[in-house]
């Protein structure tokens, strides 16, 4: 048997090819591995059963100690005093270490049972009912302040972190995991601690800094991510990569949940499709005007019920009928250059401002003047808000739009911008939940920072290692050093429930 050594543990039962795996894995976060030259380990059995047990640190507690760097050595060592209030989540990782030949789903008595995360994403509902965290920085590590300015946010918002935890808790983790990017988040929730912050004299001790690289690297795993390392890149874009990526690592466990659903034992298809693609009908609206309606159809995974909606666009040609096209959305895009657009209500009204189309061929190629309007058609739990801050000039290139864009705690979506189809007469509330600002007055370049507001409703504002608590009126106030470019709202009503 083999020894592998780490300054924080020992897996001494791993074969050598899965240590090469591991090694190989991770040679990117530069751990200090050791592999013991198998000339020096005894051959006799009970002289390498002492070696093992003489040699062997204390048992990782969670799956990111397996991706923790030489920096971490101070973390470890005050590890020790707060071993009474890490033992909850010891407790959970050996569970869910012994939950691998358990988290099968299987039939009993025609009716399947779910377990593991076939059960966590099948009866994942949104809630708002989280758990206090304690605050941690991130070390920028080259360039790196666009993803620690996004991560922030997501931690603390509670839909999101609680089924990252929940999925923690019920799958067993494995180094050849088919999906990377929820194994990278798992990591990323279980380097901070639950419960109220530590004080001592009267002073706020929050946890160490650490380096997320790990979900960084997982990213940069997937095909159309390609390295983003060592380069100024945009928050907005590693956010659609990010919550694309988790989608898509969700669609693929889904389909193996409805293999195994019978006829009868269905799962709830309400709103849930099994593959995505398209689809097309006949819709009648308001005055029995007929459209011809296609919806690009998303399926129903964790981070659609969480970040989903959908906008309806409507192309209107004389002579013909109208033709809608419904699409999903993530991160709801707000052109804030327009001179009449100052807050971020006049930029959601400026949606659905109706758009001349000059010169638009019909499909019997007559030339006609055509409109477009963009209306909500579903509004997600939580709405992300991204307000362009970048536009291409044909002289200059990509410039920023340097100006002020006021948002509000509360948000009051107008029931205008909605589609008349949902039938929504009063304005739907949001509350923020974070934002996430840009430096600079370049567009290449700058610098990326955060405020995010915890579960016991206080604000801090977060630049990458360095946290500061903030009133709530420096939110939304307005900073000559930094501008707002991406904006989380949570629904008020599932808030307050």
């Amino acid at each position: 048997m083999k020894t592998i050594s780490h300054p924080y543990y020992t897996l001494g039962d791993l074969s050598r090819e899965e240590i090469n795996e591991v090694v190989d894995y991770y040679a990117t976060f530069s751990l200090p591995w050791k592999i013991q030259n198998p000339s020096t380990l005894s051959q006799d059995t009970t002289t390498t059963t002492n070696h093992v047990a003489e040699t062997i640190p204390p048992v990782a507690k969670s799956w990111a100690d397996l991706v923790k760097n030489q920096n971490k050595a101070k973390a470890a060592a005050a590890a020790a005093n707060s071993q009474s209030s890490n033992s909850a989540d010891q407790d959970s990782t050996k569970k869910a270490s012994t939950m691998k030949d358990t988290t099968k789903s299987a039939k009993t008595n025609g009716h399947t049972i779910l377990h593991g995360i076939d059960n966590v994403l099948h009866n994942y509902k949104v809630s708002f009912d989280g758990k206090l965290i304690r605050p941690r920085g991130l070390v920028n590590n080259g360039n790196m302040c666009f993803m620690n300015a996004i991560l922030q946010p997501l931690a603390h918002i509670s839909p999101f972190y609680a089924l990252v935890k929940e999925i923690s808790k019920n799958v067993a983790h494995s180094f050849k995991s088919k999906t990377p990017l929820i194994d990278s988040l798992v990591m990323f929730v279980n380097e901070f601690q639950e419960g109220p912050d530590v004080e001592t004299k009267g002073t706020i001790e929050y946890e160490d800094a650490f380096v997320p690289e790990y979900v960084y690297d997982a990213l940069r795993g997937l095909k159309r991510f390609n390295s983003m390392r060592g380069r100024q890149e945009d928050a907005e874009e590693f956010l659609g990569f990010l919550l694309d990526g988790l989608h898509e690592e969700f669609m693929s466990i889904l389909p193996k949940i409805e293999e195994l659903q019978d006829d009868s034992d269905q799962l709830n298809h309400d709103s849930t499709n099994v593959t995505e693609g398209a689809s097309e009908w006949m819709e009648v609206g308001p005055r029995n005007r007929t459209s011809i309606t296609r919806a690009t159809e998303v399926m129903e995974t964790p981070i659609k019920k969480i970040f989903g909606g959908q906008v309806r666009s409507i192309l209107r040609c004389p002579g013909s009928k109208d033709s809608v096209t419904l699409e999903p959305f993530q991160a709801l895009q707000l052109d804030i250059a327009p001179d009449e657009v100052h807050t971020i209500e006049d930029a959601l009204l400026n949606v659905t401002k109706l758009d001349l189309i000059d010169g638009f061929t019909t499909s019997q190629g007559i030339q006609v003047e055509a409109t477009r309007q963009t209306l909500i058609e579903t509004l997600p739990p939580v709405l992300i808000l991204h307000l362009k801050r970048f536009e291409y000039d044909s002289v200059g290139g990509i410039q920023k739009v340097h100006k002020h864009i006021e948002y509000p705690i509360d948000l009051k979506v107008a029931p205008e911008i909605v589609s008349p189809s949902k039938g929504v007469s009063k304005p739907i509330s949001y509350k923020l939940l974070g934002v996430v600002y840009h430096h600079g007055k370049l567009a290449a370049g700058g610098h990326y920072t955060c405020d995010v507001l915890r579960q016991n409703d206080e604000w801090l504002h977060m630049d990458d290692t360095n946290i500061t608590r903030i009133p709530e009126s420096e939110v939304v106030a307005e900073h000559s050093d930094r501008l707002a470019y991406l904006l989380f709202y949570g629904k008020s009503n599932l808030i307050d429930s």
